[in-house]
C-alpha cells in the first residue's frame, strides 16, 4: 500500500511538475512576446525621431524659400535701376526708381508680417528701443524718444531689431 500511495505521490509530483513547467513555458512565450512588442515599439519611435528629425532639418533649410522668391525680383528691380542710372544718369531718375523699390521692399515685409516700431514722441521702452544717447529737450518730456537713429522693426510679436534711440532726460 505504501508502493502505491509513493507511487501515486510520484504521478501527482510529475503532474504537478508537468503543469508548472507548462506554466513556466506560457510565461516564457508571453515574456517573449511583450519583449519582442517592446523592441518593435522602440524601433518604431527611433525610426519616427530620425523621420521627424529629417523633416525639421528640410523645413528649417527651406524655411525662407518664400521670402527669397518674392526678394529675387526686388533684387532684379535694382539691378534695373543701377543699369538705367548708368546710362541716363538722371538722378531723379535714379531715386524715383529707388524709392519705388523701396516701397516694393516695404511691402513685402508688411506682408510677412513685420512692421516698424514707433519711436520719435514715444516713451522709451527698453523692450523694443535702444538708447544711445540721452538729449536735454525742451520740446520733449523726460523719458520720451526725440530721435531715431536706427528704425527697429518687429516681426509679428517678437522684436527683430530694437530702434536705436536718444531719450529726452531731465533739465539740470
Amino acid at each position: 500500500m505504501d508502493e502505491t500511495k509513493d507511487s501515486q505521490e510520484e504521478i501527482s509530483n510529475e503532474e504537478e511538475m508537468n503543469l508548472m513547467q507548462k506554466e513556466l513555458d506560457e510565461a516564457k512565450a508571453q515574456s517573449q512576446s511583450a519583449i519582442d512588442k517592446m523592441m518593435r515599439l522602440a524601433a518604431d519611435f527611433d525610426n519616427y525621431k530620425k523621420r521627424n528629425a529629417k523633416e525639421y532639418e528640410n523645413i528649417r533649410k527651406y524655411a525662407t524659400e518664400n521670402i527669397i522668391k518674392e526678394l529675387i525680383p526686388i533684387v532684379d528691380n535694382f539691378e534695373r535701376a543701377i543699369e538705367s542710372a548708368n546710362e541716363s544718369k538722371d538722378i531723379n531718375s535714379l531715386l524715383g526708381g529707388i524709392k519705388l523699390i523701396l516701397n516694393q521692399m516695404l511691402n513685402l515685409l508688411d506682408k510677412e508680417g513685420v512692421t516698424r516700431i514707433k519711436a520719435v514722441g514715444e516713451v522709451f521702452d527698453p523692450n523694443i528701443h535702444e538708447a544711445v544717447m540721452h538729449i536735454a529737450s525742451d520740446e520733449y518730456p523726460e523719458n520720451v524718444v526725440t530721435q531715431e537713429l536706427q528704425k527697429g522693426y518687429i516681426l509679428r510679436d517678437r522684436v527683430v531689431r530694437p530702434s536705436m534711440v536718444s531719450v529726452s532726460k531731465g533739465s539740470n
